[in-house]
């Protein structure tokens, strides 16, 4: 009796282990109940919130007003930068992490780390990139074992799956790539004038290339002023026979930022010609009569600088702002005495130290003469081929250079003392970098005398 109770409890023991084995299998491939279990229970911005290393991705999406677009249905692939790559790029632009929250671009930054649709790291790599929701592309690829985006940043963790798409952590910001000078004008309405005398003076592809350049770029409002000034409407400018000229003397070779330009007091054109630059009050100009209302506007081969004014390259050559200026009548009368018209008004070109007639009137009181006996000293045209040097060299030129070679044959020293160019120690440059057709003036406040003298 007891052998056959006992087989009896093992037999109901095993059904009932055999009918719990049926039911959790059934259980187990009933549709929707045990599918849950892997799934994500996190949008893509609650799991950036719930870990301390996206901190600063949840600020700057919170900055730029992204948290609702990325808690949306989707779905959205994001390639997330942690705490340690915005240290690592802040670092790199000099300024604290709560820095990078005040870019003017952030917005479009992180739109460059967000593509439409769920797109793991096994999609990613076969069709090598992803159109991002800022508009460029990101290049995905292998490299040995690692997955790297746009070849400077790495997959640190692939596949984070959301509730609404896929998170990709990455060790370095992704910067979008900067349109080009030609494009920043295209995409902007206030230049459609420029854009216009661009391209009818074939210079796009110039101005699209990989030289990096500095354009001071004239607003339509720039052109509709030239226009009314010349008595024409603004289509007759694209007919300028100099219009090209006109262009290439906005443009300046080397990426230069307001700062630069400011501490060079110039910039040399491609035209030729030099443009000065110099601190308004407030603001910065051009040629004493164009205002930078925009500085330091990167692209991807350069800089611009937008301005209120067209910029007209000089037209009148050295003797001819001479003769045009009354301060200079004793030294034109000395450059007529000397024969030397001539020589001042070729093409050049040239650099003039043009002293004012009260620096000739301090120079008769030393010698103890007249002004006009001046104009009869016998080395009268050394003396002034001391005050020209071949070539175009603005003010920094000669002080980075530390002198300039004449024509008469000797040097002129110069230095910064305070904040003049003097030279020769004692002679100072009272209003620099005047351009001409065919170079450049230096006001000088004393007359330069030859070593010999």
């Amino acid at each position: 009796m007891k052998r056959s109770n006992s087989v009896t409890g093992l037999s109901r023991l095993i059904a009932s282990v055999v009918v719990m084995l049926v039911t959790l299998t059934l259980v187990a491939c009933s549709p929707g109940v045990n599918s849950h279990i892997n799934e994500p229970t996190q949008s893509i911005v609650e799991i950036a919130q719930s870990d301390d290393q996206f901190s600063t991705l949840v600020a700057a999406l919170s900055k730029a007003d992204l948290v609702g677009a990325l808690n949306g249905d989707g779905p959205l692939t994001v390639f997330a930068p942690t705490n340690a790559a915005f240290a690592s790029l802040a670092s790199g632009l000099g300024v604290q992490v709560t820095d990078l929250l005040d870019l003017p671009d952030l917005k479009d930054i992180l739109l460059y780390h967000v593509a439409s649709g769920q797109l793991t790291g096994e999609k990613l790599l076969e069709s090598g990139s992803a159109t991002t929701l800022e508009g460029n592309a990101l290049a995905v690829s292998k490299n040995g074992d690692a997955v790297v985006v746009n070849s400077n940043s790495t997959v640190t963790t692939a596949d984070v799956l959301a509730t609404n798409g896929v998170i990709h952590i990455i060790d370095a910001v992704l910067l979008p790539p900067k349109p080009s000078i030609v494009e920043i004008a295209q995409d902007n309405a206030n230049f459609s004038t420029l854009v216009a005398a661009v391209t009818k003076a074939d210079l796009v592809g110039a101005l699209s290339g990989q030289d990096k350049l500095t354009v001071f770029a004239p607003t339509n409002a720039a052109f509709e002023a030239l226009a009314t000034s010349l008595n024409v409407q603004v289509t007759d400018l694209l007919d300028l026979p100099n219009l090209k000229d006109i262009l290439l003397y906005h443009v300046a070779s080397g990426s230069l930022n307001a700062q630069s330009l400011l501490s060079s007091g110039s910039a040399a054109t491609l035209q030729g010609r030099i443009v000065t630059v110099a601190q308004n009050g407030a603001s910065v100009s051009i040629n004493g009569n164009s205002t930078v209302s925009s500085a330091d506007i990167e692209a991807s081969n350069g800089i611009v600088h937008v301005i209120d004014t067209v910029l007209l390259p000089p037209t009148k050559n050295i003797v001819e702002v001479a003769q045009g200026d009354p301060q200079f009548s004793t030294l034109v009368a000395a450059v007529v005495k000397a024969d030397l018209t001539g020589a001042l008004s070729a093409e050049g070109p040239l650099t003039v130290f043009a002293p004012t007639n009260t620096a000739f009137e301090a120079l008769a009181t030393s010698l103890n003469l007249q002004v006009a006996d001046l104009l009869d000293l016998p080395n009268l045209k050394d003396i002034l081929l001391y005050h020209v040097a071949s070539g175009q060299f603005a003010g920094a030129d000669v002080s980075a250079a530390g002198s300039a070679t004449t024509l008469e044959g000797s040097t002129v020293s110069a230095k910064v003392v305070g904040s003049d160019l003097v030279l020769n120690d004692a002679i100072k440059v009272i209003i620099g970098n005047l351009a001409t057709s065919n170079g450049i003036i230096h006001v000088i406040d004393g007359v330069l005398l030859p070593p010999s003298n």
